[in-house]
């Protein structure tokens, strides 16, 4: 009731009408059998699966397109690096197979003897031969002092590379033997010489210390002098400049020499430098920690 007596009516919606496109265009996409509808229905959970799965392996490759363009510059890849290769894939691709020059028969019959060694290099790759000679003072004979002839020689391959570009070096190592004192040979046979092997880099370095008796034959003093840099090397992350990283190292040098010949490092670089502007040029190694000596007073 209202205030003025009247009955309250009570507001009517009307439900909204369907389209009747829509309608007729549901109808009659759907079956009228419902055996049929129930195994369309029964499609729908493994349909959804595979659009999931698609949709997801998209996101991925989408995301894989975006770290490459704009990601970081260490993560990007970059289409020029590609082309390092490039050239050295097409030379092999079409290098014809280099004929190899005949090797001796005790060779030869070395390597067709299967077992357990490296596999043979590709034929396909540039070979440079590197021939290795005996010093001239080896050649005579030291029986009768005749030249000796060359005889044959040991050939062996390793993988060397340029910039984009890989080879196979070939090291061939000549021998020699007497003709003359090959027929009177003893029981061990004629003597014959072979150029030696050249040492590597690192073979060099590894017999420094047989060039200088005052050398030790291992380097654990120095192992022993940089363990101050492996646990503090967190105090002095930085050192402003490459300069300023030389000066540090030489620092370290002269400390751990000092130490080395048991030679107090303050008193020796406070001694020193207050004397090295006026210390002549001709005897600058008299300043060295072996052979410092304190001035006198």
């Amino acid at each position: 009731m209202t205030t003025d007596g009247s009955a309250r009516t009570s507001p009517t919606t009307t439900p909204l009408a369907t389209p009747a496109c829509v309608q007729s265009s549901a109808s009659s996409e759907l079956p009228e059998d419902l055996a049929t509808c129930q195994a369309i229905i029964q499609q729908l959970p493994d349909t959804h699966v595979e659009k999931d799965h698609l949709i997801a392996g998209l996101q991925h490759q989408l995301k894989n397109l975006l770290q490459r363009t704009y990601g970081r510059s260490s993560e990007k890849l970059d289409p020029n690096q590609l082309a390092l290769f490039e050239k050295m894939l097409a030379e092999l691709q079409q290098a014809p197979a280099t004929p190899t020059e005949q090797l001796p028969v005790d060779c030869a019959s070395k390597a067709n003897v299967k077992g357990h060694g490296r596999r043979q290099l590709p034929a396909s790759l540039e070979r440079r031969s590197v021939v290795i000679d005996i010093p001239e003072d080896q050649k005579p004979c030291p029986c009768c002092h005749a030249m000796r002839e060359s005889m044959g020689k040991e050939v062996s391959e390793k993988l060397d590379y340029e910039p984009a570009r890989v080879f196979v070096r070939q090291e061939i190592r000549k021998k020699y033997v007497c003709r003359a004192c090959e027929v009177a040979a003893a029981e061990g046979g004629p003597q014959i010489v072979t150029a030696d092997r050249p040492l590597s880099p690192i073979e060099n370095a590894l017999c420094v210390y047989t060039t200088d008796g005052e050398l030790n034959i291992d380097n654990n003093i120095s192992e022993h002098a940089l363990r101050r840099i492996a646990v503090g090397r967190y105090n002095w992350t930085f050192l402003g400049s490459d300069t300023g990283g030389h000066t540090a190292a030489v620092l370290f040098a002269l400390v751990a020499t000092c130490e080395r010949h048991r030679v107090n490092p303050f008193e020796y670089l406070r001694d020193v430098l207050t004397r090295i502007a006026a210390h002549p040029m001709n005897h600058l190694a008299d300043p060295l920690p072996n052979r410092w000596q304190p001035a006198t007073r």
